[in-house]
Parts: structure tokens; sequence; C-alpha cells
């Protein structure tokens, strides 16, 4: 029945496919199964009582629900020449089972990096494996660098499973692979790491965890007389309904209270004084930081916007835009120099000088 709707509903899928008359048809289609099975006579009374355990018949009708959108999902995609994120993964999945696939990328990449590994789903984690860790092409090996925090796996509602990092952990500790572990914090004040470590040990196996250290252990943020417990949070309460328009006459008296109160210690030296530079002021929108910065200003506090402008204008986005056109234009020598003199610069000033050098070099400068 459910076949006959879908098959249905597929004839005129690429103009007219309608979702609510879709799901609508599909109402009632899935009614329990009466079980006809009976138990034999000589069964014994174990065998009895788990013939009498009758499977839950929504959770039947469940799965034979998802197993048959999930063959219309795929009908929909084909006929309307669409894929999802997750068919691409599969079908890349099944592209490096293929041997001459894996040769031809293990000839291509030399290095592979993978950033927030911990959040790789199955599909990913084996692509990885099959089309650079499978060993196909001996003479050029791939290296592959996994980088990743499991203690940051919080993906997994979308496929994501922190088995796979232990699994690529797992895997280069075989075969002398190097691991490398980066188990000190240079950001944090160490009653922050102090927390979380305590956190994370009652969230994980012992064995699977380790204690990040702090590379500053005394604290940097520090109340009037250096050892007092200073105030980290301030709440504003009001038995009337909070206006948004109140938040930068809040932020005026927070920041003369942290001048006039606070200290902050840096490395090994005296603690001294905060100083407005010391202090960011965090917003939404632009709008809310002009606002901001007229109240600092009108209360005396020294205060600058320090993103008034767009990252497309920054010279380090000019600097990639040049480089990207310049893989589409390598006849533009103009082009081609002012990438070399860039930030990527792979040549001497003076072999610019050189035509014939630079056209031997056309090659290097599309393969940054």
């Amino acid at each position: 029945m459910t076949v006959k709707v879908i098959r249905r509903h597929l004839k005129n899928a690429q103009s007219s496919f309608n979702r609510d008359v879709f799901f609508a048809d599909l109402e009632g289609v899935f009614e329990p199964k009466e079980d006809k099975s009976s138990t034999e006579s000589n069964s014994t009374e174990d065998e009895a009582k788990c013939s009498s355990i009758q499977p839950n018949s929504e959770l039947l009708a469940w799965q034979r629900w998802t197993k048959d959108l999930a063959q219309l999902y795929g009908l929909l995609e084909r006929t309307r020449s669409v894929m999802s994120n997750d068919s691409l993964l599969a079908l890349t999945n099944e592209a490096v089972s293929s041997e001459p696939v894996v040769k031809l990328l293990q000839k291509r990449w030399k290095l592979v990096m993978v950033d927030e590994f911990q959040d790789t789903d199955i599909n990913q984690w084996n692509i990885i494996k099959k089309a650079f860790l499978s060993g196909s092409n001996e003479n050029s090996p791939v290296k592959v660098i996994t980088v990743g925090d499991d203690k940051q796996s919080i993906y997994s509602f979308r496929g994501a499973d922190v088995e796979n990092f232990r699994d690529a952990r797992d895997l280069a500790q075989k075969d002398n692979n190097k691991m490398y572990v980066l188990n000190t914090n240079y950001r944090s004040d160490s009653c922050v790491v102090d927390a979380v470590n305590a956190i994370t040990k009652e969230l994980f196996e012992p064995e699977s965890i380790m204690d990040v250290h702090t590379h500053i252990n005394d604290r940097r943020l520090l109340g009037g007389n250096h050892n007092s417990s200073s105030k980290g949070l301030f709440i504003r309460t009001s038995e009337t309904q909070l206006n948004k328009g109140n938040i930068p006459d809040d932020v005026v008296p927070v920041i003369n209270y942290l001048l006039k109160t606070y200290s902050i210690k840096k490395d090994q030296n005296e603690p001294r004084p905060i100083e407005p530079s010391d202090i960011a002021v965090l917003v939404n929108t632009t709008n809310e930081a002009k606002e901001i910065l007229s109240t600092l200003k009108d209360s005396r506090i020294p205060a600058v916007f320090t993103n008034t402008t767009s990252v497309f204008d920054e010279q380090a986005a000019k600097d990639w835009l040049d480089l990207l056109e310049s893989l589409v234009s390598l006849s533009d020598q103009n082009l081609l120099k002012r990438v070399a003199t860039g930030p990527f610069g792979i040549f001497e000033v003076n072999d610019l000088m050189n035509d014939s050098a630079l056209d031997d070099n056309y090659y290097t400068v599309a393969r940054i």
C-alpha cells in the first residue's frame, strides 16, 4: 500500500508534488498487523512466555514508515536531479571504494588535515580511512593530520560520533605514528580550567579524558586588595520590564567600578590598575556599538570602535582575492607578479624581472 501511494505521487513529482496531500494519503497505511503465530504445544514454559510477547505495533509501523520514506526521498532526489549533504557523503564513500579513485586522490593530495575531528560522522571517517589511510599507494604515502578535542563533541544530533575521534587516536598510536597532546591552556585562568576539568571528569570515562593545565596559575584579574574574592558577574534586576535602551547607561557604572576597584596581573609582573584599553564591550550590531560608544565618551571614558570596516576591505582579503583570481587568469602577468610579491610570495624580487623565469614558475603559482 505504501509503495502504491509513493508511486502515485512520484508520477508528477517534478511539477506538482504536494507534501500535505502526500502525508494525508499515508494516514492509516500502517495499521498494526495481526500476529497469527502460535506457540507449539510442546514449547517450554519460557518459549511460551517469549512467544506471547508481541512486537510494539507503533514501533513496527514507524520502522516501515521511515524505510519507505527513505526510499521516497531517494526517488525524489533522482527525479529532481538534486542531492543532499548525506547523499554526497554516501556517494563519496562509495566512490573511494574504487582503487583507481584512491590512487588518484593519493597522487593529488600529499597532506590531509581534518580540523574539528570530534564532529565527524561515520561516513566522513570511512571516507578518510579508505581514501588516505588505505596504503594502496606505498610509493607516495599521504600524511593525515587530525585535530580535535573529544570534550567538544556536541554534534551527535546530526550524526557526529566521538568514537570516530577515539578510533583515530588509537590508530595514531599504532605503527609508530605520532600523537601530540595539547594539554596546556594559554588563555584561561586556572580557576576556570579547574572547573572545566571537574565537570569533564564526571562526564567521561577516566581513561578517555585528561586534565588540562594552565600556563598562568596566578589570578590575572584581582580585587582591590589583591586577595579578596573578585566580583565576576553583574546582574541588573528590576521590578518593571527591562528596557534594552538602558544597556549603555548600565555599562558605564560597571566600567567605572572595574577601573577603580580591580587590578590586572600579566606574566610575572606586579599587579597594575586596570586601564580602559583592558576592557572590551561586546555588541551584536553596529548601532549598539555606536550607542555605547557615545555614552562612554559622554562619561569621559576613552573608547574606540574596532570594527568599522567590512572584512572584505582588509588587506588580507584583497590578497586572497588576488590569489584566487590568479588561479583562473594565468596569462595575466601583472596579477601573477602581484601574488608573487604578496604574502604568498614565492620568488625573489629580482626573479620577477626575468620573464622566462616567471614563465617557468607559473605552475608553482597555480599550485598555491
